[in-house]
C-alpha cells in the first residue's frame, strides 16, 4: 500500500527510553525464536525419520522461521532503530524486501499445506498417502515458493526496482510504488488467505473428528465393547505389534494436528491485527508510532514462539530436545515397543 501521502509525525515523538525498551525486547524475542527454532531443527535432523512424509513440510516451515528470526527481522529492526536514532542505515530495500516478503509468504502457504495434509490424514488415508510421497511433498514446497516469488519478484521487476523502498517514519523497507490495488491483493493472497484458511481447515477437522467419535461411541454398546475386548485378547501375539503401531500412528497424527491447530491460531492472533489495520485504516496506523512499534513485537512473537509451542505441546519433540541439551542424542526407529508401552519416533 502506498503510504507516501500520509502526514507523518516526526520520529522525535518517540521517547528515547521507549525506543530503547522496544529494541531490547525485539532483540530478546528474536534470540529466543532463533534458539528454539535451531533446537527444533537439530532434533528433526537427528531423528532422520522426521524428513519423511509430511514432516518435511514442517521442517521447511521451521527453517523459514529460523531465517526470519535470526537474519531478516533483525536486519529490518536494526535499520529502524538506527533511523529513529538519527543514524540512517544503508540497506538495499529492493533486494532485501524481495527476500524477506518472499520468505514470509512462503511460510504462510507452507502452513496451509500442512493443514491440508493433516486434514487428509484424518479423513482419507488413501489421499494422505498420495500427497505425502517425497515427490508430492517437494511439489507442495515448490508451489509455496512459486507464490512467494510470484507476488514479490514480478512486481519488483515490473517497476524496475521501484516497488520496494525506504518508508517513513522508520526508514525501513516497505512498499512505496503507487499501485492502489496490487498491494492489497498481495497482502490478501500472501497472508489473509493462508492464515485464515489454515485456521478454518483445523476447525473443520476437529468438528469432523468430534462428530465421528460421537457416532462411534453411540454404536459401541456394552455387549459390543465386551466382544471387542474378548476378540482383542484372542488376537495372535505376533499381530499385536502391528496393531500397536497403527494405534500409535493414529495417536501421533492427532497430537500433531492439535499442535498445528494451536500454531495456526497463534499465527492468526499475532499476524492479522497489523495487516487488517494497515488495509482498513492506514492513516491511523502509520501516524501512531508507538503503536506500530509494539505491534511489530506482536508480529515477531508469531515467529519466535511457534517453535516453543511445538516443544511445549509435543512430548516427542520435547524429549528429543532434552536429549540434545543433555548430550544423550541417539537415533531412534520410527516406533519402539517397550513392554506394554509403545512410543512413537518423531515421524
Amino acid at each position: 500500500m502506498n503510504n507516501t501521502r500520509i502526514g507523518w509525525p516526526h520520529p522525535s515523538r518517540i521517547l528515547s527510553s521507549t525506543l530503547t525498551t522496544w529494541f531490547s525486547i525485539i532483540v530478546l524475542v528474536s534470540v529466543v525464536g532463533a534458539v528454539f527454532s535451531l533446537i527444533l531443527l537439530l532434533v528433526m535432523l537427528m531423528q532422520r525419520p522426521l524428513l519423511s512424509k509430511s514432516v518435511l513440510l514442517l521442517f521447511h516451515l521451521v527453517l523459514l522461521e529460523f531465517v526470519i528470526c535470526a537474519i531478516l527481522n533483525p536486519m529490518q529492526h536494526v535499520a529502524s532503530f538506527r533511523n529513529l536514532r538519527g543514524d540512517p542505515s544503508e540497506i538495499d530495500c529492493g533486494h532485501f524486501m524481495v527476500v524477506y516478503v518472499t520468505c514470509v509468504f512462503t511460510g504462510y502457504w507452507n502452513a496451509i499445506m500442512l493443514a491440508i495434509v493433516r486434514f487428509l490424514a484424518a479423513t482419507s488415508n488413501v489421499a494422505y498417502k498420495r500427497v505425502t510421497t517425497r515427490w508430492a511433498t517437494m511439489l507442495m514446497i515448490m508451489a509455496c515458493w512459486a507464490i512467494g516469488i510470484g507476488f514479490n519478484v514480478v512486481p519488483h521487476a515490473v517497476t524496475h526496482g521501484g516497488f520496494f523502498g525506504p518508508v517513513r517514519p522508520f526508514g525501513e523497507c516497505g512498499i512505496v510504488a503507487r499501485m492502489p490495488v496490487f498491494p492489497t491483493v498481495q497482502i490478501g493472497v500472501g497472508i489473509f488467505v493462508p492464515v485464515l484458511g489454515a485456521a478454518v481447515i483445523y476447525v473443520v477437522l476437529f468438528l469432523f473428528l468430534a462428530v465421528k467419535n460421537a457416532r462411534a461411541r453411540r454404536k459401541q454398546t456394552a455387549p459390543l465393547r465386551k466382544a471387542l475386548a474378548v476378540a482383542n485378547v484372542a488376537v495372535n501375539s505376533q499381530k499385536r505389534p502391528a496393531m500397536r503401531r497403527r494405534i500409535t500412528q493414529a495417536q501421533r497424527r492427532a497430537i500433531l494436528s492439535r499442535v498445528l491447530f494451536v500454531s495456526a491460531l497463534w499465527h492468526a492472533i499475532c499476524f492479522l491485527p497489523v495487516r487488517v489495520w494497515v488495509v482498513a485504516a492506514p492513516g491511523a496506523f502509520f501516524t501512531n508510532l508507538p503503536l506500530q512499534l509494539w505491534l511489530r513485537v506482536l508480529t515477531l512473537l508469531g515467529y519466535s514462539f511457534n517453535p516453543v509451542l511445538f516443544l511445549a505441546l509435543n512430548h516427542d519433540y520435547r524429549e528429543g530436545a532434552m536429549q540434545l541439551l543433555t548430550g544423550r542424542c541417539k537415533y531412534r526407529l520410527p516406533f519402539e515397543v517397550s513392554g506394554s508401552k509403545v512410543t512413537a519416533g518423531i515421524t
